[in-house]
């Protein structure tokens, strides 16, 4: 028989232990196994998906700062919190560079995660995880991914490294920048608060409380933590709760809408802000308008969402779109 399989070598003093031996039985030193990284049974088939299930609310959200990551581990009580914009998670063996979150302690061997099993980083807007080529496979939501395939994340996702399960929590506070384009009222005037800013914000919360709705997540509370604005300055720089997932569907959907059709949408604004003015004509182009955004928004979230479902929904949606999308008040990239 082959004497790899009936013994192990120590790589410190040499010595000959069984196949079996964890610490050297002469020197103690803790022997490497003969393959890096376990092989786990796939419990997932790997062309299935599965609808991402809801927040697991019983999971506790850390108070993240804006940026900040948590990641749980189910039978822990307290999250591995990281403030990076890439975070390798895998195990740490001798002469390798470590990752940025070892999983060895909470039995990443023995679950099949490998030495760099996935990376999660910024991109844009956003956190995405990527697979690292893992021996035993990453999973987002029970969904596996390819090697190298990226997925973006949603607070309270799933992600499973071969066997290890984690939950990941992402900061509720953004930092979003408005520039006015159109009113010359001065930002800091209580006038432009109430009539300007003030819809603004509602319609945003409008767009997060169905949102949640169609994920069957209870309404975030929106609120702002806290806002700068300078007299004769037309920016205004805003801490925002609660509104995490509004915010990326206004960047990834409603603002390229809004630079498309910019000069139509300010004909649009100018008309409905004419008290005078006959509104019907506008209504009924900007209709089909907030149904098209409003269905590609719900494709988004849940693309198996059925049909009564959806037109529910589009009705919800329709009136925070309308702010959202003839208001003067550009929105920028999210601030660190």
């Amino acid at each position: 028989m082959n004497q790899r399989f009936t013994e192990k070598i120590c790589p410190q003093c040499q010595h000959k232990n069984p196949v079996n031996t964890i610490r050297c039985e002469e020197c103690g030193s803790v022997l490497e196994s003969d393959v890096s990284t376990l092989p786990v049974p796939d419990l997932t088939r790997q062309d299935q998906t599965l609808p991402a299930p809801p927040v697991d609310l019983s999971i506790p959200q850390a108070r993240l700062s804006p940026g900040a990551v948590a990641l749980h581990i189910p039978g822990r009580s307290e999250p591995i919190v990281l403030q990076e914009d890439v975070i390798v998670l895998g195990r740490q063996v001798p002469n390798e560079p470590p990752p940025t979150v070892d999983l060895t302690g909470y039995y990443g061997h023995l679950l099949g995660v490998s030495r760099r099993h996935a990376m999660i980083r910024v991109a844009g807007t956003e956190y995405v995880i990527e697979d690292l080529n893992s021996s035993n496979g990453t999973w987002v939501n029970e969904s596996r991914l390819a090697p190298h395939q990226q997925r973006g994340l949603k607070d309270g996702d799933e992600i499973r490294l071969g066997q290890l399960i984690l939950f990941i929590r992402l900061s509720s506070v953004n930092a979003i920048s408005l520039s006015e384009t159109d009113n010359q009222q001065p930002v800091t005037s209580p006038l432009y608060l109430v009539q300007r800013l003030g819809p603004y914000l509602a319609a945003i919360a409008g767009l997060e409380t169905v949102l949640a709705t169609v994920q069957g997540q209870e309404a975030p509370v929106v609120s702002v933590k806290g806002i700068n604005m300078t007299a004769g300055s037309r920016r205004i720089t805003i801490k925002l709760e609660g509104a995490t997932n509004a915010l990326r569907m206004m960047q990834d959907l409603i603002m390229p809408l809004r630079k498309q059709m910019s000069e139509r949408i300010g004909y649009w604004r100018a008309v409905l802000e004419q008290p005078s003015a006959d509104k019907a004509q506008v209504v009924s182009e900007l209709r089909p308008l907030q149904n098209q955004l409003a269905a590609a928004i719900l494709n988004r979230v849940d693309p198996q969402l059925v049909t009564t479902d959806r037109s529910q929904y589009i009705q919800l949606l329709v009136e925070p779109l309308e702010t959202l999308i003839v208001s003067s008040l550009e929105l920028g990239r999210e601030q660190d």
